[in-house]
């Protein structure tokens, strides 16, 4: 399960860098074209911030969707449920997860005991896992 959940997220990666990439790309020329005296710091702050803000956005929608899941997840048959009934995740609890995870692999050592506890424990929960009562499970 663990090369499934790391390919998954890699694949993730990918789709939110290229489709950030695209909507960075022509909103930022779109600008450039509307107004002629642009501060540039200004707008690659603004950028910034709402590429950093979409991320969250990303994995809480789809995880709470009926994909359960994210695409990367999708392609690679995983889905997140709860752990009680393997119900869907609202989306309080999939946008809190995530930031639970983010926190969690900030630090090394919270990254490295999150992967053991997920290679040793039977059910292959990680930290954020046990703290949301949520699984990852295949199809």
């Amino acid at each position: 399960m663990i090369f499934r959940r790391f390919f998954a997220i890699l694949i993730d990666k990918l789709i939110i860098t290229f489709a950030g990439s695209i909507v960075f790309f022509t909103l930022s020329m779109s600008i450039m074209f509307f107004v002629k005296s642009t501060n540039q710091e200004f707008w690659g702050v603004t950028f910034s911030i709402i590429w950093f803000l979409s991320i969250p956005f990303y994995f809480s929608y789809f995880e709470s969707s009926e994909m359960q899941g994210t695409p990367g997840k999708e392609l690679l048959n995983i889905k997140i449920v709860d752990t009680y009934g393997e119900d869907t995740l609202d989306g309080t609890t999939a946008f809190l997860r995530f930031i639970a995870c983010i926190f969690i692999n900030m630090t090394i050592i919270g990254y490295i005991v999150s992967v053991i506890m997920m290679l040793f424990r039977k059910d292959g929960k990680m930290l954020h896992d046990i703290f949301f009562d949520t699984k990852v499970v295949r199809r």
